[in-house]
């Protein structure tokens, strides 16, 4: 296919101060600044007239009653910029981290509709683009069970390979609310291989709200569907949405959370020094900072601030303290828990577990002053006692079981003071 695309080729050229150049290394003058060129624009391609097949099984997940008929369309395709193709990679790279880009197959654009034919019952596509999946010895024998069908939950072992379809808005940080820059499925996709079609995990439109779509959308397995990898196999898409998207075909070895976890605490953890630690501790407790994870301490003498030693996520003792860079509370995380948890696909994917600030791996910070006090109270702390209350002059203590904190309050109706439901007499 026409829009299967690798990187553009770099012009080669002559360096500055290379030999028979106006500006040498043995000149004496000042080097002058050579002005970058402008990058050309993406190439123009053929046009390409593609042919679905009608849906009348609810494969783009629209509310249409009588589904979509069989389409025609047509798409003026451009070749994919040497910047949009790296931009796209690095966007995966940074928050898919459980799946390791081994080969780039495709990298392609979708495009608005130009032409549409025989569309007779359904809702009109907007976008579509299609690619050619074509596999070399290397990677067919790399894959085990091709057109095996996968479960939905199955959990993948570490480094075995697939051939994973992901796409991305073409510009991200359109959303009304943040959320991490991941693949997600455009509206009403309907995806069909070799004229086959495809079901994929994409969210639903409501019924009782046209405009509202719900649902989690999960990368395509391709192993899965293709039964013949020693020939060239055709995926082709449309969708509902106005906004352009980009879709990456690639060859992709999983990594186990166990595995990324250590792989991202050598690599992309920030190590805050002990002075710096103390340095944000003091002045948090100099300002009396009072945050999602902290309370107003009751000591007139000193200020001071209290934060839990427990992880938010598994309400146990933490062992490897992290929190976000941006993040402006004290209270910290369980790395484990965090690198471990956001392998489901959620709708609160990558956020912080205290502040909800989207975070990547690449955006945490270890903290040694809350892991050297973990380390003090390993003895006595408990997911019981967990608070300790750091004050301005750099002292800290472990608080007693906060138990009498709620003893005034009355227990809703029909519970006890334990949070027990009472039984009823009849």
């Amino acid at each position: 296919s026409v829009l299967t695309q690798r990187p553009p080729q770099a012009s080669k050229g002559k360096p500055v101060g290379s030999k028979g150049s106006a500006f040498s290394s043995s000149a004496k003058a000042a080097p002058a600044t050579v002005p970058k060129k402008a990058a050309p624009p993406p190439r123009i391609l053929p046009p390409i007239s593609i042919s679905f097949g009608p849906d009348t099984q609810k494969y783009a997940a629209a509310v249409d009653k009588n589904g979509r008929s069989s389409v025609r369309i047509t798409i003026q395709p451009r070749q994919v910029s040497t910047d949009e193709y790296t931009r796209t990679l690095t966007r995966l790279e940074r928050w898919d981290r459980y799946w390791k880009m081994e080969r780039i197959i495709s990298v392609v654009e979708t495009f608005p509709i130009s032409r549409l034919e025989h569309l007779q019952v359904g809702t009109k596509p907007q976008q579509a683009t299609e690619c050619t999946i074509t596999l070399d010895s290397r990677d067919v024998a790399r894959v085990r069970d091709w057109g095996r069908p996968v479960a939905r939950d199955k959990r993948y072992a570490h480094g075995e390979t697939r051939v994973i379809v992901r796409m991305l808005p073409l510009k991200p940080g359109q959303k009304k609310k943040p959320r991490a820059d991941t693949h997600q499925w455009p509206k009403g996709t309907f995806v069909q291989l070799d004229g086959m079609p495809v079901f994929i995990d994409q969210r639903r439109q409501q019924q009782h709200d046209l405009t509202e779509w719900k649902g989690m959308s999960i990368p395509l397995d391709l192993s899965s569907l293709v039964r013949n990898p020693t020939k060239s196999n055709k995926l082709q898409l449309y969708f509902l949405d106005n906004e352009p998207y980009i879709v990456c075909v690639a060859l992709c070895s999983y990594v186990a959370p166990e595995i990324l976890n250590n792989i991202v605490w050598s690599n992309d953890v920030r190590k805050l020094s002990m002075e710096e630690a103390t340095a944000k501790a003091l002045e948090n407790a100099n300002t009396n900072t009072v945050l999602l994870d902290e309370f107003t301490s009751n000591s007139n003498e000193m200020s001071s601030f209290i934060f839990p030693l427990c992880c938010p996520i598994s309400q146990q003792l933490i062992q490897t303290p992290v929190r976000g860079t941006s993040c402006n509370h004290w209270q910290c995380f369980e790395l484990r828990n965090f690198v471990e948890s956001n392998v489901h696909i959620t709708g609160t994917r990558w956020e912080c577990p205290v502040c909800t600030k989207i975070l990547s791996l690449n955006d945490l910070q270890y903290c040694p002053l809350t892991a050297s006090i973990l380390k003090q109270y390993s003895k006595d702390a408990s997911p019981y006692r967990d608070r300790i209350q750091f004050f301005a002059n750099g002292a800290w203590k472990l608080l007693d079981e906060a138990k009498k904190r709620y003893s005034k309050k009355r227990p809703a109706e029909g519970y006890n003071m334990n949070g027990i439901k009472k039984a009823h007499s009849y």
